[in-house]
């Protein structure tokens, strides 16, 4: 009888995944909470983080962008209402 090549037991296989080093740890670039990069390009601990963290840069963003128009808008409206030729 042949054997076959039968992947471990799942006691075996959840044992390796829950096994991290702490030198593994990176801080999430959004929350600041540790965990295991699953690759070297992550920096979220979750997708919920990492969309947290995108929906705040973009509100910023969108804010210094509204500031700018409100200014132009007063500029014009300065010049439209300034009676000198």
């Amino acid at each position: 009888m042949h054997e076959r090549n039968l992947p471990p037991p799942p006691e075996q296989r959840l044992e390796s995944v829950l096994t991290v080093s702490s030198d593994s740890l990176v801080p999430c670039a959004g929350c600041g909470k540790p965990f295991a990069q699953r690759r070297p390009n992550h920096r979220y601990c979750s997708p919920a983080c990492r969309m947290a963290a995108f929906q705040a840069k973009q509100g910023k963003d969108r804010a210094e962008r509204d500031a700018k128009v409100r200014l132009k808008l007063r500029e014009a409206i300065e010049l439209l209402e300034d009676p000198t030729p």
